[in-house]
């Protein structure tokens, strides 16, 4: 499916952005050099949140990792442990719960 930008109070096409590269045809040298610098600003707002949901699964996954540890721990020292823990990602929660040596 084709999307067409159209110029105000005209009929005729701009743009066309469809399944390929973005047609600048029609356009002025600075309307194309605004759709680029857009184009420019959204990858890197795009990458810039992809590094921040790839830190925030390292600081989840060390989190985890930690109850994880401290609990083995303290079952294998024979201790009846109570640990309840939440850990936030970019798509969601983890939560970990051990209870009387029990990992659930």
């Amino acid at each position: 499916m084709d999307t067409e930008i159209v110029a105000k109070n005209s009929n005729a096409p701009m743009v066309t952005i469809g399944a390929g590269p973005i047609a600048l045809d029609g356009l002025t040298p600075a309307q194309q050099n605004e759709i680029r610098m857009l184009a420019a600003k959204k990858g890197i707002d795009l990458a810039a949140d992809a590094a921040k949901m790839q830190l925030q699964l390292q600081a989840a996954t060390a989190e985890v990792d930690t109850v994880l540890t401290a609990a083995k721990g303290l079952q294998s020292a024979g201790a009846r442990i109570s640990i309840e823990s939440t850990s936030h990602t970019a798509t969601g929660t983890i939560t970990i719960k051990a209870k009387k040596g029990l990992i659930l």
